[in-house]
């Protein structure tokens, strides 16, 4: 997701607490919003007694998270009123990322009832994404029936990239 998003979204508050992760980011312009959580069952172990924000750069979270195999598991610690965070890989790897300032509000998204709802691989959705990326596209159109459709029309030209193994 860091990938796809780093131009957009440069930092973002990430809010801990006992029932899972937020990360809410407005891109520079506040045109667009994204919203991300994970519940705590989405981590192979989650502890957080209290509620923690963390603002953290995306590059810097995503030179970190590069260094890691799909099968490696990575250890996130903050201790309260600390400015940077550690995140840990095994026995001989260790990060110190520095925190922004996290004073902005946690942002409230209206709840939102849709028409489709899809699941996909993060995989197959990173490759489709970076396949139109390069395109130089504004907006991304995405539509969906019997498979899923993303579509971009960029100074450098046109694409789509379409998923047919997904669940809708």
């Amino acid at each position: 997701l860091l990938d796809c998003t780093d131009e957009l979204w440069g930092s973002a508050n990430f809010v801990f607490d006992p029932d899972g992760l937020r990360v809410r980011a407005m891109d520079n312009s506040h045109v667009a919003l994204a919203s991300l959580t994970l519940m705590p069952a989405a981590f192979s172990s989650y502890r957080c007694s209290e509620q923690a924000t963390l603002g953290i750069q995306f590059d810097a979270l995503a030179t970190v998270l590069k260094s890691c195999g799909t099968d490696d598991i990575i250890i996130l610690e903050n201790e309260l009123n600390s400015d940077h965070a550690q995140i840990m890989r095994g026995e001989g790897r260790r990060w110190e990322l520095k925190l922004l300032d996290s004073d902005q509000e946690d942002m409230s998204i209206p709840e939102q009832i849709y028409d489709i709802s899809v699941s996909v691989s993060t995989s197959e959705l990173q490759k489709c994404l970076r396949d139109l990326k390069e395109l130089g596209a504004d907006t991304i159109a995405v539509t969906a029936n019997n498979h899923v459709c993303f579509s971009v029309d960029g100074h450098m030209g046109r694409g789509t990239a379409s998923m047919k193994d997904v669940d809708i």
